[in-house]
């Protein structure tokens, strides 16, 4: 049955929506999207939570992924089979953090992140390295996890590069931009990029790698783009628009005190960085992994743009999910989005 609400039309609308989610679904972070082919769209949640709806929220508890499938103004939360995440646990003490969806046809192509950290709701975790969550995705259907695939960010480990953290498509051309720490404390991340075609994204010998003056077969090759002072984020968003090609980020992630658009000619730049809005972490508030959805056709024309919010106490979280939901922001300015 087709949805009979109207999509929200602005930011604050969006972020009305995502705190009345049906189903148990009470917050969420690291949201990303993608368009799928039906004209819906699907967002990312990484840590997500949810509840049976006891009336004191004593059984609110934290799974590491989740889906939200949005037709017009009806939002639907998917989960994994047993109210877990959508994307299954590889190992004991290990969890999957979806990134980014790009889809192709029936299938829809998920970066997910894979982390350890002991037990299963600690505030320390370790990232392992990036795979690749393959579903099919049928039309006006629910997507159905196929398999998980190596990339050549599989067991990259802490300080290797994350391939995989921001996505996007100019025609059959999928590009794939990876992020690095360094081994200085409290700074960005560096930006690096490699390409592959659409249509061999699981097969990790067809990815190339961004030169100083061209491609390389050889990810040791791979030049940085942004350098780690004042870097990105883990994970950022990436679209091209008549602006160029759109990266958002928030620069030094929890530490930094703005948004930024970083827009350039081409996928690898060179960047110009423009401040979109203030997003200070305050106290034991916290703001980071900002991402822009050009999928979603605001009222007055802007690109909408959410902010990840939590808190340094789990408990504090658990106690008032609201704490743990994204903001939306319009932000004007960047070109109308498009895709190559």
């Amino acid at each position: 049955m087709a949805c009979a609400e109207p999509a929200p039309g602005t930011a604050a609308a969006y972020t009305a929506a995502f705190a009345h989610l049906p189903g148990g679904w009470l917050a969420g972070d690291q949201v990303s999207s993608a368009a799928l082919p039906d004209g819906r769209i699907v967002w990312l949640f990484a840590d997500t939570l949810v509840s049976t709806g006891a009336a004191d929220d004593s059984d609110v508890h934290c799974i590491h992924s989740s889906f939200v499938l949005q037709s017009a103004g009806c939002f639907t939360p998917l989960l994994g089979p047993a109210g877990d995440g959508v994307v299954p646990a590889p190992a004991q003490e290990q969890w999957y953090w979806p990134q980014h969806a790009v889809v192709d046809g029936d299938r829809m192509w998920v970066t997910v992140l894979r982390v350890t950290g002991g037990e299963p709701d600690s505030p320390d975790f370790a990232l392992l390295g990036v795979d690749l969550a393959e579903f099919a995705m049928p039309r006006n259907g629910l997507p159905h996890l196929v398999a998980v695939h190596t990339t050549p960010a599989s067991g990259a480990g802490d300080f290797g590069v994350l391939w995989g953290t921001a996505l996007v498509t100019e025609g059959r051309t999928l590009y794939v931009y990876g992020t690095r720490r360094t081994s200085e404390p409290l700074v960005g991340k560096q930006l690096l990029l490699a390409r592959v075609p659409l249509s061999r994204v699981a097969e990790a010998s067809a990815w190339r790698f961004r030169t100083l003056d061209g491609w390389s077969a050889a990810a040791e090759d791979a030049v940085v783009l942004v350098p780690a002072h004042g870097g990105v984020s883990t994970a950022l968003s990436a679209h091209r628009s008549s602006a160029g090609w759109v990266l958002v980020t928030k620069r030094d992630d929890f530490l930094g005190d703005a948004v930024v658009a970083l827009v350039g000619p081409q996928p690898w730049g060179p960047f110009r960085e423009r401040v979109l809005f203030d997003s200070t972490s305050r106290g034991t508030s916290l703001e980071y992994l900002a991402m822009a959805h050009p999928e979603v056709t605001l009222d007055d024309g802007s690109l909408l743009v959410s902010i990840n919010r939590n808190d340094t106490s789990l408990g504090t979280v658990l106690r008032d999910p609201a704490s743990f939901r994204p903001r939306f922001h319009a932000v004007a300015g960047l070109g109308s989005p498009h895709t190559g």
